[in-house]
C-alpha cells in the first residue's frame, strides 16, 4: 500500500507536542507518581485531560495573536470539545427545513419517493433538520462521549452543516439513536420535550472577530468568511497605499466570489468542469469559476496578475476610447452640469447629425439623445453657449476640413454620430472605467453587490467607476391567467381606495413626536 504524505503547507503531526504524550506528562510529576504510586493509571488520565485544557488555552492564545493583523485574523474560533444540545421539538420546525429556490426541486408529487413537495411545508421527514447553535459554522465529527466513544458521526456522510441557512441536517433521526445521552424536559409533572447531548469535535464558531477588529472601520458587518476578510484587505489597501485598478479588482472579486489572476505570472495547466463549476488549475493556484460563465483562458496560456479568467466580471478602461458593448448609457445629474430634472440617454447606434444656425449665423450641431425634452434642450443650449464663449463650438470640433477659415457647413460635418461612442471617446476617456457583472453567475456565497458603496470611498476624485449589472431573462416564462393553487402560480386583482391626508381631521399625537418629511412621488391615484 503506498504511503500518504501530508502537504508541507498544512502538515499533520502526532504527537505534535508534549501535550500529546500523557506518559511523558506523568513522568514530569516525578518517579514516585510515574512508577511507585499504585493509581498512576488514573493519574495519567488526569494529566492527559489537563493537557487537553492547556492545549485549548494555547490555541486561544494563538488565535488572539493572529487577530492583530488584518491578513491573518482567524475566520472562526476552534473549540476542541464542545457540548451541543438538540431539542426534539426543533426537528424540522424551522424555515431551514423548507425548500428554497435553487434547490433543484420541483413542487408537486415526486415519482421516486412518492411524496409531495408543497410551498411552505417541510420536504418530508428526512433529512432531519435542526437549527445550528449560535455561532456554530462547522463540525467535522460528533461523538456520543469523549472517552472511548461508541458512536461517531462524520460530516458530509452522517450529517451536513449549512451555516448559510443556520441549520444542520442528519441522515438518520438522532433521537432514535440510544447511544446518545438523553433526558426528558418537564413542565410540572408533564413531559413537554426531549433533549439529547452531542460532543462536537474541533467545532468552529464564528465570534465575529473580523468585524470586531477590522470590519467596523468600513461599516460592514458580515459573517466571518475568507471573502469578508479579502474585502476588508482590499479596502484597507486602497486607504493606506492608494487606490489603483488592482485594488478595485480585488474588492469586486471579494464581493462577487469570482477571482482574477493573483500571481504576477502564472501558467494554466488544466481546466476541469466538475458539473458545478469551472476549475482553472495553474502552476500556483486553483481558481473556482461559475459553470455558466465563458472562460477567457485556455490550457497552456500565460496569464498575468489582474487578468480576468471568465466573462462573469470584466473591467474596461477607456484610455483607448473603447468601452463595453452596451445598448446605451444613461447619465444622471452626477455627470451633468446644470439644473437637469432627470437623466440623459446616449444610445449605441448611428444617429443623424442635425445642423442648424443660431441668430448670429454660427453653426450649431447636435444629435438625438434620450430624456426629458426640456433637459435635452438645456443640454444642447449649454454645449453651444459654452462653445461660443470659448471660441470653439461643437460643430467646429466636428469639422472635417484640415484648415477651416469659416463656419462649417453640413457637407463639412459627418452625417451620423454614435452617441455612446462619442461619450467614450471624448468625455470619459482616461477618467472613467467600467465593471461589468453578470448577476446570474453569482451564487449565495457572494457577499452582495450592495457593498459596492465601498468603491465610492476608494475612487479618486478625478475618476469614476460605472457598474453595469447584466441580468438574464428566464427561458421558461410564468403565465398567470387567474387565481393560483398550491402548485400553479396565479393572481387576484383587487381595488382599494386610499384617502389622502385630511388636514382638518387627521391629528398627530403627541405633536412633539411628529417629524414629517416631504417626498416627491411618481405614483398615480385612481
Amino acid at each position: 500500500m503506498p504511503s500518504f504524505t501530508y502537504p508541507a503547507s498544512s502538515p499533520f503531526i502526532y504527537p505534535a507536542s508534549d501535550y500529546d504524550r500523557p506518559e511523558l506528562l506523568l513522568s514530569l510529576l516525578g518517579s514516585f507518581w510515574a512508577n511507585t504510586y499504585d493509581g498512576h493509571a488514573s493519574l495519567q488520565g488526569y494529566t492527559w485531560a489537563r493537557a487537553r485544557a492547556e492545549q485549548q488555552s494555547h490555541d486561544n492564545l494563538l488565535e488572539a495573536v493572529s487577530a492583530v493583523s488584518r491578513h491573518t485574523v482567524p475566520l472562526a474560533h476552534t473549540q476542541r470539545w464542545s457540548f451541543v444540545k438538540l431539542l426534539e421539538s426543533q426537528r424540522n420546525a424551522s424555515d431551514a427545513s423548507l425548500l428554497r429556490y435553487g434547490d433543484n426541486a420541483s413542487y408537486g408529487p415526486q415519482p421516486e419517493t412518492y411524496s409531495e413537495y408543497k410551498y411552505g411545508v417541510p420536504a418530508g421527514s428526512s433529512p432531519f433538520v435542526f437549527p445550528l447553535p449560535a455561532g456554530l459554522k462547522d463540525v467535522p465529527l460528533i461523538y456520543n462521549r469523549i472517552i472511548d466513544p461508541s458512536e461517531v458521526l462524520v460530516r458530509d456522510v452522517d450529517f451536513i452543516v449549512d451555516p448559510v441557512r443556520g441549520s444542520w441536517s442528519f441522515r438518520e433521526d438522532p433521537f432514535t439513536n440510544d447511544l446518545f445521552p438523553r433526558r426528558e424536559l418537564f413542565q410540572g409533572n408533564e413531559v413537554v420535550d426531549r433533549e439529547i447531548g452531542l460532543w462536537a469535535v474541533q467545532a468552529r464558531y464564528d465570534y465575529g472577530w473580523i468585524h470586531t477588529h477590522w470590519g467596523y472601520v468600513a461599516g460592514v458587518n458580515l459573517p466571518s468568511t475568507a471573502g469578508y476578510r479579502d474585502l476588508l484587505n482590499a479596502f484597507f489597501d486602497g486607504l493606506v497605499q492608494g487606490t489603483d485598478l488592482e485594488t478595485i479588482q480585488d474588492l469586486v472579486a471579494a464581493l462577487t466570489g469570482i477571482p482574477t489572476v493573483l500571481g504576477e505570472l502564472e501558467t494554466v495547466q488544466e481546466i476541469v468542469n466538475d458539473g458545478h463549476r469551472w476549475l482553472v488549475v495553474t502552476d500556483q493556484q486553483v481558481y473556482k469559476l461559475p459553470a455558466t460563465s465563458q472562460l477567457l483562458v485556455t490550457a497552456g496560456q500565460k496569464i498575468k496578475a489582474g487578468q480576468p479568467l471568465c466573462d462573469s466580471v470584466q473591467f474596461y478602461e477607456l484610455n483607448r476610447g473603447q468601452g463595453p458593448d452596451l445598448s446605451g448609457l444613461s447619465l444622471d445629474q452626477s455627470y451633468l452640469v446644470g439644473a437637469f430634472h432627470g437623466s440623459l440617454q446616449f444610445n449605441n447606434g448611428n444617429t443623424p447629425l442635425v445642423v442648424t444656425y443660431d441668430e448670429n449665423g454660427i453653426t450649431r450641431a447636435e444629435f438625438e439623445i434620450g430624456g426629458d425634452p426640456a433637459d435635452v434642450r438645456l443640454f444642447w443650449d449649454h454645449v453651444h453657449t459654452e462653445g461660443v464663449a470659448n471660441g470653439l463650438t461643437f460643430a467646429q470640433m466636428l469639422d472635417t476640413r484640415e484648415s477651416p477659415t469659416s463656419q462649417p457647413r453640413p457637407e463639412n460635418l459627418p452625417s451620423t454620430i454614435n452617441p455612446l461612442e462619442f461619450v467614450f471617446t471624448n468625455l470619459f476617456r482616461n477618467n472613467v472605467f467600467f465593471v461589468r457583472i453578470r448577476v446570474t453567475d453569482l451564487d449565495e456565497r457572494a457577499l452582495g453587490l450592495h457593498h459596492l458603496r465601498l468603491v465610492r470611498q476608494l475612487t479618486p476624485p478625478h475618476t469614476s467607476l460605472i457598474v453595469v449589472l447584466e441580468l438574464a431573462l428566464s427561458e421558461a416564462p410564468v403565465i398567470m391567467e387567474g387565481p393560483g393553487t398550491e402548485l400553479v402560480p396565479g393572481y387576484v386583482e383587487s381595488a382599494a381606495i386610499e384617502p389622502a391626508l385630511d388636514l382638518l381631521t387627521d391629528v398627530a399625537s403627541p405633536p412633539t413626536m411628529s417629524r414629517p418629511h416631504m417626498r416627491q412621488s411618481s405614483a398615480g391615484c385612481l
